[in-house]
């Protein structure tokens, strides 16, 4: 049997886990914080093949996975892998070790499956620990209907549970069972897990800003004493620390990852949200009008179509020097009084995002 991981925001979700490094070797593990459902993915081996074939189910690590958990409350502890694509040839396999072992001594295997699902028949990819199950392992191949007897478990043992995809490429997701709670030191912080979007000016309007992530921090988590707060464009990024964003970052509009870790437990949780670079783009307009024999006529500036962007606030002045300085506005747009040829020079603003413009005004013969 075999995997990939998950979460998600602007309907926000949360995951909570803590990790070292690369987490295909059993010193880099991945430590579960809490009972709510991982996805990830796995791939090689890493730089040592820890599980003998040799054992109980006669198989090894292809593209591994290591993921410690600890338990905060006693009973029965199950789990469900399900592989993201529900073709019968993924094959993801697993092992468990404990109560209590440490990389170096890992002891015996507690449970193991490596059923191939195709090769047994199976009506489906899963795998895991169920209740109903008698047996405490099973395959290789077709030997096995892809799941062992849940494990009762005490507060404050650990287990590790060593997730293997020896065939396929799926990323998968695991759902734990039974009434077992597993520790998570990260539901003493009180954090903000619903960030809104970010709505950022681009006064270039090419796609590309700078923006310093580090400001959201206090909106993440009010005290950020024993945290550690950090940014990522991806999913997969965050959740091995790989290529954080700074302060001086380059972004482009799309979704984005936060990771609070607690730096005592290495715990953390994970929330996305979005950025959208805004730009303001205007066109200038040109009318010409007859006074038809009048000194001046009203013109509504306001109909003036410069964009076709939605709440734009306007600004209309008389000279470039008045629109530098914001100073001196036309007080009454909807009815300027043109007398002759006039450029009116025009400030348009949404949110931190502006730009500038012009409408000609031309009347024939009133050139001064």
């Amino acid at each position: 049997m075999k995997l990939r991981y998950f979460l998600m925001f602007l309907f926000t979700s949360s995951l909570t886990w803590a990790q070292n490094k690369y987490p295909n070797d059993c010193v880099n593990y991945i430590q579960v914080c809490g009972n709510k459902n991982i996805s990830l993915d796995v791939g090689g081996v890493g730089i040592r093949q820890e599980i003998d074939d040799r054992n109980f189910c006669n198989s090894r690590e292809h593209n591994s996975l290591w993921v410690k958990i600890t338990i905060k409350k006693s009973g029965n502890l199950g789990f469900i892998l399900r592989p993201a694509s529900r073709d019968i040839n993924e094959d993801y396999d697993f092992w468990v070790f404990g109560p209590n072992p440490t990389c170096n001594n890992l002891g015996k295997i507690l449970r193991c499956s490596t059923t191939n699902p195709m090769g047994a028949g199976l009506p489906n990819n899963f795998t895991g620990l169920k209740p109903s199950e008698n047996d405490d392992h099973e395959g290789p191949g077709y030997f096995g209907n892809s799941f062992v007897k849940d494990i009762q478990v005490k507060k404050g043992e650990s287990y590790f549970i060593v997730i293997d995809r020896p065939i396929g490429n799926s990323a998968f997701t695991l759902e734990w069972t039974g009434d077992a709670e597993i520790e998570n030191p990260m539901e003493e912080v009180t954090l903000n897990l619903n960030l809104n979007n970010i709505s950022l000016c681009d006064p270039e309007n090419d796609g590309v800003e700078t923006f310093d992530f580090e400001s959201l921090n206090q909106k993440v988590a009010a005290d950020t004493t024993g945290l550690k707060i950090s940014y990522y464009v991806s999913e997969s990024d965050a959740t091995i620390k790989n290529n954080p964003l700074n302060k001086h970052s380059k972004i482009r509009s799309g979704k984005y990852w936060c990771r609070v870790e607690n730096i005592t437990t290495g715990c953390f949780e994970l929330v996305n949200f979005l950025i959208n670079l805004e730009g303001v783009k205007l066109s200038p307009a040109t009318a010409t009008y007859c006074l038809n024999g009048k000194e001046s006529m009203n013109v509504d500036l306001t109909s003036f179509s410069l964009s076709n962007q939605e709440r734009l606030k306007y600004t209309y002045y008389t000279s470039q020097e008045d629109l530098d300085n914001q100073r001196n506005p036309i007080q009454n747009p909807e009815k300027f009084v043109l007398k002759k040829n006039t450029k009116i020079y025009v400030h348009a603003q949404k949110s931190s995002c502006e730009n500038n413009s012009f409408i000609e005004l031309n009347v024939p013969g009133k050139n001064a």
